[in-house]
């Protein structure tokens, strides 16, 4: 895949490899980016907070995934992801 032209010239290309197509948390998501890796990939959380009182109610849900990327002469970092939506609500009391 090239780079988009509008990036400019000084851009570098990392080829991807070992990238599988599945998903999931059995399934190993480990992937070369170059000369790094992404590794240790932990998709299996989700968090929610709920609290309601009368006619109120709040819930949040955080999803998301951790996974470690290192390599090419760099430390290892830990990387995050998280998606986060919060939904409130009024219920008529009859």
């Amino acid at each position: 895949m090239a780079a988009p032209s509008d990036l400019g010239s000084d851009v570098e290309v990392l080829e991807t490899s070992g990238r599988s197509g599945m998903r999931g948390s059995l399934v190993d998501e480990s992937f070369g980016l170059g000369p790094y890796s992404v590794s240790d990939v932990d998709r299996d959380w989700t968090t929610s907070h709920r609290f309601s009182s009368g006619n109120f109610s709040k819930e949040s849900l955080k999803d998301g995934y951790t996974y470690h990327f290192g390599g090419g002469g760099s430390a290892a970092f830990e990387g995050l992801c998280a998606y986060r939506q919060t939904r409130a609500r009024r219920t008529s009391v009859p």
